[in-house]
């Protein structure tokens, strides 16, 4: 007597199918299986390469730190001596043109003020150069040329 006596050939078909599909089952299991390695071997590939790839790049980190903080002080070192030369022209620049007995004059403490205050001593000395060509055509001109200068002050051409 076999396995399958006690059924009828109807239970008997379904029992093959079943086991044939039970079949097609383990092999897919065992297919997934086989993926699953491939992939979990493709990951750990992947995940030494990272490593590797932050291992070569972590022992340029001192090196890249190193010549960050080099470069900072070139720029901190060019940085002060723009100022000093900044400041160098403008107290000459105020010497020579605007030093006045008890006036008192600073530097700005930035670069960028300095050049603020080199920029208003540079305006002024050609509003001063423009007075005294002004006085000059005064002093020589003939009344039309007054009235030419007169006119240009009005109307803020000077």
């Amino acid at each position: 007597m076999s396995e399958f006596d006690i059924y009828d050939n109807s239970d008997r078909d379904t029992i093959k199918q079943l086991q044939a599909r039970v079949t097609e089952l383990e092999a897919l299991l065992e297919k997934q299986g086989e993926l699953m390695k491939k992939d979990r071997l493709q990951i750990v590939e992947q995940s030494e390469r990272v490593k590797e790839l932050e291992a070569s790049q972590i022992h340029r980190w001192p090196n890249i730190i190193t010549e960050l903080k080099a470069r900072v002080k070139e720029l901190e070192a060019e940085r002060e001596r723009a100022y000093k030369d900044a400041g160098d022209l403008c107290l000459s620049l105020y010497k020579k043109h605007f030093y006045e007995e008890g006036n008192d004059f600073g530097l700005c403490d930035s670069i960028v003020g300095i050049i603020s205050q080199l920029d208003n001593m540079s305006c002024s000395m050609v509003s001063q150069a423009r007075v005294k060509e002004l006085e000059t055509a005064i002093k020589t001109a003939d009344p039309i040329e007054l009235g030419r200068i007169k006119n240009e002050l009005e109307k803020g051409e000077g």
